[in-house]
């Protein structure tokens, strides 16, 4: 919904029939700086030279935040690839800029190998030291959309993939009105579609909501003891470490390998994707319910072996599909040796 709508405003935005106030969805900060001057603060781009403020005045621009950790970032960056390359030839200028969630990400190919996944040509500004995001207004809710005018001015603001009734007023007064310039084709808007937003646990001290590692001391290796099955399973959205584990800021890590070693989350909701990484190539087993994960739950990243054990291969720091079906259940991941930690975990909407 969010996809359609977003370019809607773009199309009203460069065909001059249409202008939205700006707004902001679920309360995400405008931002006091002009978008396209903030882009001069970039740490980097990929895909393209750095695109100056007067090369894109006089055009509708759409700049999306995203991370290359953030499942949902990585979903409708597809649709804003899909945008430029529909629109581009009227006037639509579409740039993503790349907010990191954690330290490895702030290299430049955590982004770049994250765009060959998913196969998007964007132009992408880096944002290392969070220069362009604080002047954005980008938060913890991502992608982060802002819809710029012809002017350099701001005009909307949203999160997510959700749209407001005051952007679908817009849309539909640019429906009535006839289509002046280039002749894009502009479908009809259904009814706004409110959706439970997804939620995000992280594993690091800095971070984290609860459970054991919310008190931990991070830095050295630590026992975590689980005497009894509920302490393990405990609260839901909690991560609950068991064996031999070493907290950091960012996430923890295995001291150790082996099926006495794992982190347990209990959840209720949709998909779920966990961010993991590891120094060398590496096995992380997947257990779901006590079991391993059925057939029609996998995730596209679980694969299963001869006995019907599901596990994921971490092969670089990066989000990794787990679940792709909801329901109330407590997974347990266990890594085959040390070394790998785990950053975070996604739960998409029911």
């Amino acid at each position: 919904m969010f996809a359609l709508t977003a370019l809607l405003v773009a199309t009203a935005l460069f065909s001059g029939s249409c202008t939205p106030r700006e707004s902001s969805s679920d309360g995400a900060a405008a931002g006091s700086a002009r978008p396209l001057t903030a882009l001069a603060d970039a740490s980097g781009w990929l895909d393209g030279p750095p695109l100056a403020a007067d090369s894109l005045r006089g055009h509708t621009v759409v700049i999306v935040a995203w991370s290359d950790t953030d499942p949902l970032s990585l979903r409708l960056l597809r649709d804003a690839d899909a945008w430029l390359k529909a629109y581009g030839r009227f006037g639509l200028r579409v740039i993503g800029l790349h907010v990191p969630e954690f330290a490895f990400s702030a290299d430049s190919a955590a982004p770049a190998r994250a765009l060959r996944r998913i196969g998007v040509s964007l132009p992408v500004a880096l944002d290392a030291g969070s220069r362009v995001g604080s002047q954005l207004g980008v938060g913890e809710a991502l992608p982060l959309w802002v819809v710029v005018g012809h002017d350099g001015k701001r005009v909307w603001t949203g999160e997510g993939d959700r749209a407001e009734a005051a952007l679908h007023a817009a849309i539909e007064a640019l429906r009535r009105e006839p289509h002046r310039g280039a002749d894009i084709p502009l479908p009809g808007v259904a009814a706004e579609r409110v959706t439970k937003p997804a939620r995000r646990v992280y594993c690091g001290t800095s971070r984290v909501g609860g459970g054991p590692l919310a008190t931990a001391v991070p830095g050295e290796p630590l026992m975590f003891t689980a005497q009894f099955r509920y302490q393990e399973q405990g609260l839901t959205y909690t991560p609950y470490p068991v064996g031999r584990w070493k907290p950091s800021a960012d996430g923890v890590t295995a001291a150790r390998g082996g099926a006495a070693d794992y982190v347990a989350i209990r959840y209720d909701g949709g998909s779920v994707d966990a961010v993991l990484g590891s120094l060398e190539p590496a096995r992380v087993w997947v257990m779901c319910d006590d079991g391993w994960v059925p057939a029609g739950a996998r995730g596209d990243d679980v694969r299963v072996d001869a006995r019907g054990a599901t596990y994921v291969d971490v092969a670089e720091p990066r989000s990794y599909s787990l679940i792709q079906r909801g329901g109330a259940h407590v997974l347990r991941l266990s890594p085959e040796r040390p070394d790998i930690t785990y950053y975070a975990f996604s739960f998409g909407a029911e």
